[in-house]
This record gives structure tokens, C-alpha cells and sequence, in this order.
């Protein structure tokens, strides 16, 4: 099977965030074929360029560039865990194709959506958005994570203060200072004040435009920032939620 990598002139001059899917998808061919195991050894991997039987004879610079871009590029493969140390060997230097790797190797689209989640773990998440709204984030999916993060809350707000309404509407009553089944307690009128004022402030601004209209996103960034203003919102009402429990 032809290798997926470009050529070693090519290769030296990438990136390793341009060069690392190159490699995890010939690493996953090479898992696939027995007879051609040794080069999931990190030496014999990244020196394998070093024959001219490849293309025209090549400097020793060129060649260590292109080394040096191939030893790049896997260990951002390790540090994603898409490859993993062979502990069935006796010496560092081999690893295999982890399950994450093994689905990342399947396309361009697939290397990206296990890179988002490598870089992004759920777990920096509130656990109600682990599921649905996490998922349509790192496939790419910003406009609809958004606005399934907000709905989540929206749900929540809903169900624990015993209202009716929708949106902004919902948090300025369910939040507010002095009739809010979820109104903060501290003493503070102002600060009693800017709790509903956060909530409805974050559906007026974030989830309605993202709920309501065709609004393009395609900025990983700004989609993970709205998420963590949503995971942000929970926390408080939980807190809020906890603190109106009965002692």
C-alpha cells in the first residue's frame, strides 16, 4: 500500500500540527501489516528517510531537517493520544496506534475531531454538557454545541425554579434579587442584582442569536469560549439549586 506521507523535501518543511495526520495515518498502516512492524519504533521511523532510495541523493542537512520534522510531528501524536508506548518491548521507543488513533487515522475530518478533544477534554466541561453539546463540538458542529450548551441550562433553570417563560426572560425571573426561587443570598443588593443580569445578559447575547438565526461560526476558539460561559452558568445554579434545598 503506497505510504499517505509526502516527500521527504516536502515533509521537512512542515509543521507539526501540518505533518502529524501524515504520519498517524501510515503509522495505522503499518500497525496493519505484520511484515512491516519495526517502523513503529521511533528511531527507525524517523531516521527511515535517511537512504537515498527514496529520490535523488540528499545533504545531510536536508536529511536531518526531514528527521527532525518527522520526530516532531510524533511526539505531537503521543502528547494527543493517538500513539502510546509499546510496553510488550523491552526498550523505549516503540508504541502502537491507540483506539483514538486508530479512529483519527481514518480521515482528515476524523485527526481533527480527536484533536479538538484531545486539546479539549469533556472534562473541563460542567458533566451535563459531556454529552450532546461536546459531541456536536468536536465534530465541528459550533452553532449547534452553543445552542444545545444554552438549552441545557435553559432546561435547568426551568425545572429547579418551577417557572414558565423562555430565555432571558426565564433568568430575570427565576434569578432575580428579591422574588427568584434562585436569587442569590448575599447581602449585597448590587450583587444580588448582577446574577439575573449574568444569565439573561449570556441568552441575550450568546444563545439567542445562536438559536434563532443562521449565525456563522467558525471559530473553535470562540465556540469553546461560549461553552465554558454555559458550563459557567450551571455551576452557579447548582450552587443556587443547593443552597434553596431545605436543610
Amino acid at each position: 500500500m503506497r505510504s499517505p506521507l509526502p516527500a521527504p523535501d516536502e515533509i521537512a518543511g512542515l509543521l507539526p500540527d501540518e505533518l502529524a495526520h501524515y504520519i498517524l495515518a501510515d503509522l495505522a498502516q503499518i500497525a496493519a501489516n505484520s511484515m512491516d512492524r519495526g517502523r513503529l519504533n521511533i528511531g527507525n521511523y524517523c531516521n527511515s528517510f535517511d537512504a537515498d532510495i527514496h529520490g535523488p541523493t540528499r545533504s545531510l542537512q536536508a536529511r536531518e531537517q526531514t528527521r527532525q520534522s518527522l520526530t516532531e510531528a510524533w511526539s505531537l501524536l503521543e502528547t494527543l493520544g493517538f500513539i502510546a508506548p509499546d510496553t510488550n518491548q523491552s526498550s523505549y521507543g516503540w508504541f502502537f496506534v491507540t483506539r483514538r488513533g486508530r479512529q483519527a487515522a481514518q480521515s482528515r475530518e476524523a485527526f481533527e475531531r480527536g484533536r479538538k478533544a484531545a486539546q479539549f477534554p469533556a472534562t473541563m466541561l460542567h458533566e451535563d454538557l459531556r454529552a450532546a453539546a461536546y459531541d456536536a463540538l468536536v465534530r465541528g458542529n459550533f452553532q449547534q454545541a452553543v445552542a444545545e450548551a444554552f438549552r441545557v441550562v435553559e432546561v435547568k433553570v426551568r425545572d429547579a425554579s418551577g417557572m414558565e417563560g423562555i430565555g432571558a426572560t426565564l433568568m430575570r425571573a427565576a434569578f432575580h434579587e428579591d422574588t427568584g426561587p434562585l436569587r442569590s443570598d448575599v447581602t449585597d443588593r448590587g450583587e444580588r442584582q448582577a446574577l439575573p443580569h449574568l444569565f439573561a445578559g449570556a441568552f441575550g447575547w450568546v444563545r439567542n442569536p445562536a438559536s434563532h438565526r443562521d449565525v456563522p461560526m467558525d471559530d473553535v476558539t470562540q465556540a469553546i469560549e461560549q461553552l465554558l460561559l454555559a458550563s459557567l452558568l450551571l455551576r452557579i445554579a447548582d450552587e443556587r439549586i443547593a443552597a434553596r434545598r431545605p436543610a
